[in-house]
């Protein structure tokens, strides 16, 4: 069932304050109207509305949640105060006509911004926290800013209100032009609109709460104003100031949406934490209850004391926990009977999951093992394969050295043979590489390169070597343009006497350049080219080579 939430004392205190301040002012009022006539009560009449309207703006700012309704609120709250002072200035202090004009032209700024800002505020009700209106509903600032200016600019043009020749520039002597019938439209469209959209949002469910509260005021207002402006006796003799009602009735109005949950507020926390399904409370310094949920069970300030510098167990299933707050402790039961069953069923799966996770490491251990030297076999086999010629080469050359007997052919074979081993070696290692990467830096197979160049010196061979830095290379191509380059020096080894090479990307692949000086005019070079040209003791060798490292057919 839909209900209102209880008053509190303090919130019935409020109230009553609040009917006591207006009532005192309708008191004085009707004092003054009747006997006395001085500027003094009316003044205290309007402190004592401007005080009522600046508490409730301070009190707005403090209570609602919501950034959008609260920046509203409070500009409501500023423009109902500028509203009470600048009414008090003109009948209390302004002596001269514009004085009296220009305050009156004022009247008129609150009286176009606070039904703007109800617009405003109503589209904001019931939304979430984080909600914000959209940017184009700030279109409605525009002609709320021209009309003011409008107000303020009547003296040049009087399209406001027209001022009898011959008489003060008073409202007293003012009638109403087609400007101020277009403003009237504007506040009574204003405020329809936000009426409308309350009305509309009050239909909606909230459940505990009944968010028709706020058409109460909004009804009484209405009947209030059909009264004043069809002579009421009553109205005009007791409640004759207009402006003083619509300012009660935009605090009203606002009041109860906040009572009625349209407008969320950072109250009702007693009956929450008292509803609540936790088992705690809330305590002074002292150990003093203040707050206590329904589902709290007693315990002993002995235990509460003990509590604060660790849980207490009450009994085999529950704990005593407490943790400080402002100017107390908030001290809660916890019901550990289950936790304690599942930390003893975890303990029992962690020392089942601890031996299982030993047997599965070793067999992982063992067999990632297995897989590296299967791997490393695999490698082998391959370089073995890859390199075979290279390697009976070698053997070949051991054997000529141990026969030798001239020193310089000896050197001279020791350093074919450094050439051989730095290919094994080099080729290795790009195997290796291709397993663990298929791409590879230009800059890695220019030191596999440099290495042969260098042993080439050994033979008394001049060499040089230009590859482009930061290429990104396919491992395969790699492998394939030192495949080719490895055949044509073991082709013209003995008869080498310089070598200049050249690694570049191309639009096709990788494209590698040989020239090597030599008086050797071998056919087997020309066949292990894609092309080749000898000129003046010259091979100028180029072999092509896919993405991938294939070669061209």
């Amino acid at each position: 069932m839909l209900r209102i939430e209880r008053m509190t004392r303090d919130q019935v205190c409020k109230v009553l304050l609040v009917v006591c301040l207006v009532a005192g002012a309708i008191v004085i009022r009707y004092i003054d109207g009747n006997y006395y006539r001085t500027n003094y009560l009316t003044m205290a009449r309007t402190m004592i509305y401007i005080t009522l309207f600046t508490a409730w703006g301070v009190s707005v700012h403090r209570r609602v949640i919501q950034p959008q309704l609260r920046k509203y609120l409070v500009a409501i709250s500023v423009f109902i105060v500028y509203w009470m002072f600048v009414r008090t200035v003109k009948y209390c202090i302004a002596l001269n006509p514009l004085e009296l004009r220009m305050l009156w032209y004022q009247y008129y700024i609150p009286m176009l911004m606070i039904p703007l800002l109800a617009v405003l505020l109503a589209l904001s009700l019931g939304k979430t926290e984080h909600y914000r209106l959209p940017v184009g509903w700030n279109i409605l600032f525009v002609p709320t800013a021209a009309f003011i200016v409008l107000v303020l600019t009547n003296d040049f043009h009087q399209l406001v209100f027209r001022f009898e020749e011959g008489k003060p520039m008073l409202d007293d002597y003012s009638t109403h032009e087609v400007g101020y019938l277009i403003i009237l439209g504007w506040i009574i469209l204003c405020a329809f609109v936000a009426i409308g959209i309350m009305i509309r949002k009050c239909h909606a469910p909230n459940p505990g709460k009944i968010r028709f509260l706020p058409l109460i005021p909004i009804v009484v207002t209405i009947l209030y104003a059909i009264l004043f402006y069809t002579g009421n006796h009553f109205i005009n003799t007791y409640i004759p100031d207009v402006t003083v009602v619509y300012c009660l009735f935009f605090m009203v109005v606002f009041e109860s949406c906040m009572m009625s949950g349209l407008i969320p507020t950072n109250s009702g926390y007693t009956t929450l934490f008292r509803a609540s399904g936790i088992s705690a409370r809330i305590t002074d310094c002292n150990y003093h209850v203040q707050y206590a949920a329904a589902r709290t069970i007693e315990v002993e300030k002995s235990q509460m004391r003990k509590a604060k510098d660790g849980p207490v167990r009450i009994d085999s299933k529950t704990l005593l926990r407490s943790a400080p707050i402002q100017n107390g402790y908030i001290i809660w039961t916890e019901d550990v009977e289950e936790v304690e069953q599942v930390i003893e069923e975890l303990e029992e799966a962690k020392e089942t999951l601890a031996e299982h996770n030993y047997l599965e490491r070793q067999n992982y251990e063992t067999e990632k093992k297995i897989h590296q030297l299967r791997e490393q076999n695999r490698l082998l086999s391959k370089i073995q394969i890859k390199t075979a010629s290279q390697t009976e080469s070698l053997y070949r050359l051991f054997e000529e050295y141990e026969k030798e007997t001239d020193e310089n052919k000896k050197r001279q074979i020791l350093a074919k043979t450094a050439v051989l081993g730095a290919y094994i070696k080099r080729q290795g290692n790009l195997y290796f590489l291709s397993e663990q990467n298929p791409g590879m830096d230009s800059n890695e197979f220019y030191l596999a390169l440099n290495e042969t160049v260098a042993n080439l010196e050994l033979l008394g061979v001049e060499g040089g070597i230009f590859v482009e830095e930061g290429l990104l290379l396919d491992t395969k191509q790699v492998i394939a343009a030192y495949e080719h380059l490895e055949r044509v020096i073991e082709c013209l080894l003995d008869e080498i006497a310089a070598i200049y090479i050249r690694l570049k990307k191309a639009a096709e692949g990788v494209q590698l350049i040989v020239m090597i000086e030599t008086p050797l005019q071998d056919e087997r070079v020309k066949q292990m080219a894609h092309r080749s040209v000898y000129e003046d003791g010259q091979w100028t060798l180029v072999f092509y080579m896919d993405e991938g490292g294939a070669e061209h057919d």
